[in-house]
């Protein structure tokens, strides 16, 4: 998976950075975990502040547009995110601590 910014931009109005980027892909199309991860690793962020807005795919196009805010603290995120897209964040959080514990259980 390639990511390139395209732009980001400083809102200091509502403490956050709003990101704007392609992601290039080889197979199947990431899931929103997968670019909020990879995002994450290349910025340097924090995962647990980064939201992805929206994930667009032009048909029959290999290039997604990613949109992504990321928020200075957490009370920011819950203030100004809508609802849905916490909830979806906090399920998949749920899903990721639920993958992490079997693999430390069978060390």
């Amino acid at each position: 998976m390639e990511i390139k910014i395209k732009s980001e931009t400083e809102n200091s109005a509502l403490s956050r950075k709003e990101i704007e980027c392609y992601i290039t892909s080889a197979g199947s199309t990431p899931s929103i975990k997968e670019v909020t991860t990879e995002v994450s690793k290349k910025m340097n962020m924090d995962p647990d502040l980064l939201v992805v807005v929206k994930l667009e795919q032009p048909f029959g196009a290999r290039r997604q547009i990613a949109y992504i805010h990321y928020y200075k603290d957490e009370k920011k995120m819950q203030r100004y995110e809508p609802k849905h897209l916490l909830e979806r964040k906090a399920k998949r959080s749920a899903e990721k601590k639920e993958d992490e514990a079997p693999a430390s259980e069978s060390k």
